[in-house]
């Protein structure tokens, strides 16, 4: 799988989804 989705932030700023940054924040969001 080499899909690339980009994720809209906040602040309104995109970049491209990161798994290990998802991780990241569902462990702070817990």
């Amino acid at each position: 799988m080499n899909k690339s989705l980009m994720v809209t932030k906040r602040d309104g700023t995109q970049e491209q989804i990161n798994l290990d940054k998802i991780h990241r924040v569902i462990y702070v969001g817990c």
